[in-house]
């Protein structure tokens, strides 16, 4: 019987097949459930991609961490004897709780009306807030009182390594020689100490791990570090992960350029930070006083195509100024103790170093030998004026000629043409004094000269090192560029240095 009969038969609509509205719903189900399926893989993919971007932004935070790590580095890396073991600061470490102004709000009771009608409310309302201001001012001071015990608790554990220390290494006779030439301040071995040091320390992935260059100041006890800064890249752009439907997998949801440039400043700041502090923190044998760390990315001139060395951040700290109590932010903190921070790290810009030891190359020691300390004031004023103008200077007009000092002026070429300046050469038998500036820059304003020169046959202390740096009229030149210029343009070998 047809369907047709059937309808004409009974007055009844042919019946749909039992299959076909099962399979209809099969269909259904299997694609419901393949939908979820993919929504949960896309959800745990996103999950996945964000919690590993997490760690590595951890790990960049571990670069300086609060409180910084103890240098695992140093004599340890040859023998591993008992210790005081890692520093643990126990309470210190943790931020005090700030006060809490639900807490004196609590005493003022009355609602709304008694807060704005009642005289005994408002009464209230101002012991409240003196109270709070008392209590804030209170957590302030007690916030800095547990700073300073965690650098003086730093300090008592860095003292009684060094002790232990000690007494191991009257037990090892390798060790006593190397401590030994260390105390003897060698330049070859403090250089070649400090950048294993560096080499073997404990860095992120992704920040470079091996020194330009190390030079060591025997005299002043002063390290000089290049060191070599990550890329911008290096700084997640990307903030998290989502799942997108429409992608069939995930998006990145991008931060901002602003967070991220935030974010490189930090990480350039904390670079010298932390090569400062594996240094100290290595110096058992007391070999550093001072230690200034350059630091530098490679940038591709668009013009010339050459690779240029451009400094995005100069730290130069004694020992003293940096185990002073830190802040939170690491750009803050690197210019409390007196480094310089390029104004905007992320597009590269440059930044005048706190010292520049560039002049810091070593010259083959060759040329007939000069003492510097035995020569009469007009030799030693005609040497330096063969030098000068052997670099560059021309028209030099002597101002005086001392013992002490020769003064002259003269003009200095440069990119946008000839500059009128003043040239001071000091003979100092040390560390020249950190008002020697003070008269030069009084000399320039009555002379009305453009820039000044200021070198010394010694060297310059970090105070006077920082005020040049600030004042771009400014050049310092110590002994050891003095004796490489006399060496490279007038084949001379000067001696008596105090930088010797």
């Amino acid at each position: 019987m047809t369907a047709a009969e059937v309808t004409g038969a009974w007055g009844m609509r042919p019946v749909v097949p039992a299959v076909r509205r099962g399979t209809a719903t099969a269909t259904s189900r299997s694609v419901r459930s393949s939908r979820r399926r993919a929504r949960a893989e896309r959800q745990e993919l996103a999950a996945r991609l964000t919690t590993r971007l997490a760690a590595r932004e951890a790990a960049l935070a571990e670069l300086w961490p609060d409180p910084p790590p103890h240098p695992a580095a140093g004599l340890d890396l040859l023998v591993h004897p008992v210790g005081p073991g890692t520093f643990d600061p126990g309470p210190l470490a943790e931020p005090l709780p700030p006060p809490r102004w639900s807490d004196f709000a609590q005493r003022c009771r009355g609602g709304v009306l008694g807060w704005l009608v009642s005289g005994a409310m408002r009464v209230e309302r101002e012991l409240a807030n003196q109270r709070f201001a008392r209590a804030q001012a209170d957590h302030a001071a007690a916030e800095r009182r547990r700073r300073v015990a965690l650098a003086a608790a730093r300090r008592a554990h860095t003292e009684h390594a060094l002790l232990l220390r000690q007494q191991f290494n009257g037990q090892h006779p390798g060790l006593r020689r190397l401590t030994e030439q260390l105390a003897a301040r060698d330049p070859d071995t403090v250089q070649d100490y400090f950048a294993r040091v560096l080499r073997y320390a404990a860095w992120p992935r992704g920040i470079p791990c091996r020194p330009i260059a190390v030079r060591y100041l025997q005299p002043a006890r002063r390290l000089f570090v290049r060191w070599p800064l990550p890329s911008r890249h290096v700084v997640p752009a990307v903030a998290r992960y989502r799942p997108d439907r429409s992608q069939r997998g995930v998006t990145a949801v991008p931060r901002r350029e602003s967070e991220v440039a935030r974010r490189y400043a930090e990480l350039v700041a904390a670079v010298p930070l932390r090569v400062v502090h594996e240094l100290f923190g290595a110096d058992f044998a007391g070999a550093l006083t001072d230690v200034v760390v350059n630091g530098e990315i490679e940038n591709r001139n668009s013009l010339t195509g050459r690779i240029e060395h451009v400094r995005l951040v100069s730290l130069a700290v004694s020992r003293s100024e940096f185990d002073s109590p830190r802040t939170h932010s690491t750009v803050d903190w690197l210019r409390t103790v007196g480094g310089r921070m390029s104004p905007d790290p992320y597009r590269g810009l440059g930044v005048t170093p706190v010292v520049d030891f560039e002049g810091f190359i070593p010259v083959p020691s060759k040329g007939p030998r000069t003492d510097v300390r035995q020569l009469p004031p007009e030799i030693f004023a005609r040497l330096v004026r063969r030098l000068l103008l052997a670099t560059g200077l021309h028209g030099w007009t002597t101002r005086y000629a001392g013992m002490d000092r020769v003064e002259a002026t003269g003009e200095l070429p440069g990119r946008d043409g000839s500059r009128r300046c003043l040239i001071v050469v000091r003979r100092d038998a040390g560390v020249t004094a950190a008002e020697a500036l003070d008269p030069v820059l009084g000399t320039v304003a009555e002379v009305g000269v453009d820039q000044a020169l200021l070198a010394t046959t010694a060297w310059f202390p970090l105070a006077l090192h920082r005020r040049a740096a600030a004042d771009a009229r400014v050049r310092l030149v110590e002994g050891h560029t003095l004796r490489n210029l006399a060496l490279r343009h007038l084949g001379i070998s000067l001696v008596g240095l105090p930088v010797d």
